[in-house]
Order: structure tokens, then C-alpha cells, then sequence
């Protein structure tokens, strides 16, 4: 199932006979509708065949939602009182362990990355420090 079939579960007005019908809202259908536009304009700057990863459909969804508000993106459900990020993105959707690690390795790769920048700053400002004392 998609994170678009997903929504569309979720969002969309439960019958009796357990079907399903109509939006709940104008923005629901607004955003389901503007999230296909943006991920098929999306792929068409992509190379043919490629197909979009769970960060770039969380990017898409987010920039087409409107973007973060107080910690939240509308239709996905995230765990804001957690330090790590949610395994739950979507509502009923998880990510996989793969993903997951790699999101960790690359913010260790860029905390180790920032750490070596501020090293050198400060190495560089203690040069000029010298120079400007001589």
C-alpha cells in the first residue's frame, strides 16, 4: 500500500457498509491531489525508471503539505517525544531498518564532519591570533 493509498484511508469518510467516500476536509483532497502533481513532476527530472525512495516521497509530501507546523506535518504521524526519529512516518506505514540506519550513519557522518570544520576554524583563528600579535 502507498503513503497516497494510506492517506486516502485515512482521510477520506468511512460508510456504513465500510467503504469508503469523500474527503473530510477540502485541504485532504487538495493535498492528495497537489502530492501526485508534485511526485509526477518530480520524476520527470529524474533518469527513466528511477523511482522515488521514502525520503524523497517524505520531502515531496512535506513540501506539498505545507511544511513542518509546531513539530508536524499534515497526514503524517510522527512521535515528537522521542530523540530518534519516529519508524512511523506515515500513518500505517513504517520504514524500513535499512532506512533507518542509513539516516543515522549520515548524521554521524555530518556531526564528525562539523566537528572537523570547528576544529579548523579554531586552528585558523588562533594562527591569525599570532599573526596579529607580532
Amino acid at each position: 500500500m502507498t503513503y497516497a493509498e494510506i492517506f486516502a484511508e485515512t482521510h477520506k469518510k468511512k460508510k456504513k457498509d465500510g467503504t469508503r467516500e469523500g474527503w473530510i476536509e477540502p485541504r485532504a483532497l487538495e493535498t492528495f491531489d497537489k502530492y501526485h502533481i508534485d511526485l509526477d513532476a518530480w520524476q520527470q527530472t529524474q533518469p527513466e525508471g528511477t523511482q522515488p525512495t521514502l525520503e524523497d516521497m517524505t520531502a515531496i509530501w512535506t513540501q506539498t503539505a505545507g511544511g513542518v507546523n509546531k513539530g508536524r506535518v499534515y497526514g503524517i504521524r510522527v512521535q515528537p517525544s522521542s530523540s530518534r526519529p519516529s519508524t512511523a512516518l506515515f500513518t500505517g506505514a513504517s520504514v524500513s531498518q535499512e532506512y533507518m540506519e542509513s539516516m543515522r550513519q549520515k548524521v554521524d557522518q555530518m556531526s564528525q564532519e562539523l566537528q572537523e570544520t570547528q576544529t579548523l576554524i579554531q586552528k585558523l583563528l588562533k594562527r591569525k591570533a599570532r599573526k596579529e600579535l607580532q
